[in-house]
């Protein structure tokens, strides 16, 4: 017999007594069980007192007494009576807010109530088919139970005594389809109109506009329900809410995602900055294009859907179809993109100035690497964010191999090609200049593909020879002549010594001690200021004290000050966003431009990094208007309480930004 099996013929002797007499005290004998007379043990009599003392611990039987004979056992059978309570249709005290699983869910209190109580059992898809014991300890867990109950999301048995003391045991069955698919799909925002990323990005962007007590008006104003306005870190309230109405099913609540967004790109939401107002909107756009959406250049917020003829119909908030779908894609020009087609766009004037140059020498894989850069430009080009440039657009050739018979079967000539080829070129830079760290994101991302480019041209380029040098033999180098003067030096090289020493002059200035590690980025740099003059500087694992004069910004005189370059570092780390500052004013702008410059060449000559420490001014993806940005973190040195201070009030600002803001209801 299985272990199973043995329990269960122990609790078979007990039922059948207790068949007779279920109430009180009933008397059992003891006997070993064979297989047949004589024959193997099946469970012994030892082995049956073992199971009896099992079932009593587990409430089975009560009250077990053995006797003396071994042989002999009185009990009693623990029998549960089961109370059946007639509820209303809703039990829960929450039944009057809490109506349906839309109505949960904009209670973000009560909703992570309830992921709490799921995530008690694990992961409720893996949950098996079966019942779960659980046992309720308050007041607060029965109404959770209740509510569940009422939603559909639970079923549960109560079958606990009256008697009984301590936490209540309820048998729970899970409705696992409907929990994931109405409540927990929606919180991780798997049925949202837009990307759980890109409202992430959104929510971020505008929870950097005002103050959480600002925000939380800004929302009511537009109908956000109070519940939903939960005591958080700012992105992650606007976040909540902007998930909570993109997961809704009807497209009613759908809208408020539309208003949300559309209110939060509108100058007024800026301080009336249309500037500010237009690169948010750009911004924006970056995150709405792979769901389809797009904000016109008048803030109009249009989504795209398939109306099964392949192209796309355009619709706002309102149920307003945006007829033109060519014009939608025109008001957006996504500068990203702009920089991706410039590159490939570049790429493909090069290789067609090496096939004109090296003809003879083809092979078909220059065909194989025009093909895929003519499918990287079109598949940009159908795309929202390149300005309609598709209108203006025509592919070169069929094939790169022969195209100089197409060229000239259109009347054109070499020359015309290359015209045309950069007048494209221009086209897309007059909509929207490169950018810099752009361009490198794109050669980064494809690196394999313009890797197979430049050693394609290598290999297969055409080595030329002038006929004249080819029979001529090749010259003796003739020895450089020189001067000995005054028997120490040698006249002729005094001067390039000069230079190598004029040129090296920076070289010999102030460095960094430590080498960085290879790869190390300006956005790798900590600089905290621990007073006026003297710094902490932390370069990935690297970390070192020093001061104005070690780095090389001394200012003039005897006994020198801090030069202005280090001031404007100094500035910089004190600004209202760390590492920002704009300046309205034209004449200190220039004033600043040049220290700018200045500080630029020394941290550049310090970290031994060959590239400019700032962002460009102009507005650009890695900040919004014109302003001097930093690529360094800088960290200013901590300071006084507001009333004790004596600074300018650009710092006095950057200390109240960082008060606690308390949250009113």
């Amino acid at each position: 017999m299985t272990p199973e099996e043995k329990i269960e013929y122990v609790k078979n002797q007990i039922e059948e007594v207790t068949k007779i007499s279920p109430k009180g005290p009933v008397h059992i004998q003891l006997y070993s069980l064979a297989e047949y007379e004589e024959g193997p043990t099946l469970i012994s009599r030892n082995e049956q007192k073992i199971i009896i003392k099992k079932l009593e611990e587990d409430r089975y039987v009560k009250n077990v007494f053995f006797q003396d004979d071994g042989v002999g056992v009185w009990l009693e059978r623990v029998i549960k009576e089961k109370r059946k309570v007639v509820y209303e249709t809703k039990k829960s005290k929450y039944s009057n807010k809490i109506k349906s699983v839309d109505n949960l869910l904009a209670d973000i209190a009560l909703r992570n109530e309830c992921l709490n109580f799921f995530n008690h059992f694990g992961d409720i898809k893996e949950l098996e088919d079966c019942c779960y014991e659980y046992g309720i300890q308050d007041d607060r867990t029965q109404e959770m139970v209740y509510l569940l109950e009422d939603l559909g999301f639970i079923s549960v048995s109560y079958d606990y005594d009256d008697s009984w003391v301590g936490p209540q045991e309820v048998t729970i069955n899970f409705n696992k389809k409907g929990i994931s698919e109405l409540f927990l799909d929606r919180i991780k925002g798997k049925n949202s109109i837009i990307k759980k990323q890109a409202l992430e990005f959104i929510a971020q962007n505008i929870a950097g506009f005002n103050t959480f007590n600002e925000l939380v008006n800004f929302l009511s104003d537009l109908g956000v329900q109070k519940s939903l306005l939960m005591p958080n870190t700012k992105w992650r309230m606007v976040n909540d809410v902007l998930n909570y109405y993109a997961s809704c099913p009807l497209f009613k609540d759908q809208k408020m995602v539309f208003k949300i967004i559309e209110e939060a790109v509108h100058p007024l939401m800026h301080n009336g900055d249309k500037d500010r107002a237009e690169e948010t909107r750009k911004k924006f756009n970056t995150f709405l294009e792979y769901d389809n959406f797009s904000l016109d250049d008048k803030g109009i917020l249009w989504q795209g859907w398939d109306d099964g003829s392949g192209s796309l119909k355009w619709s706002n908030k309102d149920g307003v179809d945006f007829d033109d779908t060519l014009n939608s894609r025109i008001a957006v020009i996504y500068p990203e993109k702009m920089s991706e087609l410039y590159v490939y766009w570049n790429e493909l004037i090069k290789l067609t100035k090496f096939y004109f140059s090296n003809k003879e020498k083809q092979k078909e894989e220059i065909n194989n690497l025009y093909f895929e850069i003519i499918g990287k430009v079109e598949n940009l080009l159908d795309k929202a964010g390149c300005g309609g440039l598709k209108n203006q657009y025509q592919r070169p050739f069929r094939n790169m191999i022969g195209c100089e018979l197409e060229v000239e079967n259109k009347g054109w000539t070499e020359a015309d090609l290359f015209v045309n080829l950069y007048n494209f070129l221009g086209e897309i830079t007059e909509i929207s200049l490169p950018v810099r760290q752009d361009i490198e994101a794109t050669k980064g991302i494809n690196a394999d593909f313009f890797e197979k480019i430049k050693k394609y041209i290598e290999e297969n380029t055409v080595k030329k020879i002038d006929p004249k040098e080819a029979n001529q033999e090749p010259k003796k180098q003739e020895p450089i002549p020189f001067m000995l003067v005054n028997d120490i030096g040698i006249k002729g090289l005094e001067d390039g010594l000069k230079a190598l020493a004029q040129n090296n002059k920076k070289a010999d200035g102030p460095k960094f001690p430590y080498k960085l590690p290879a790869g190390t980025k300006w956005e790798n740099i900590v600089i905290k200021f621990e007073d006026d003059n003297k710094v902490f500087i932390k370069a990935k694992q690297l970390e070192h004290y020093t001061n104005f004069k070690d780095m090389g910004f001394i200012g003039k005189g005897n006994n020198p000050e801090p030069s202005e370059a280090w001031v404007f570092l100094r500035v910089l780390s004190m600004a209202k966003i760390t590492g920002e500052i704009a300046i309205t004013d034209k004449e200190v702008r220039d004033k600043w431009k040049a220290q700018k410059g200045i500080l630029g060449e020394g941290l550049q000559n310090y970290f031994s990094i060959d590239y400019d420490p700032f962002y460009p001014y102009n507005s650009s993806t890695e900040k919004i208007g014109k302003s001097y940005k930093i690529k360094l973190t800088l960290i200013p040195p901590e300071q006084k309480a507001p009333e004790e201070a004596e600074e300018k009030d650009e710092i006095k600002e950057y200390l109240a930004e960082q008060m606690p803001v308390k949250y009113e209801e």
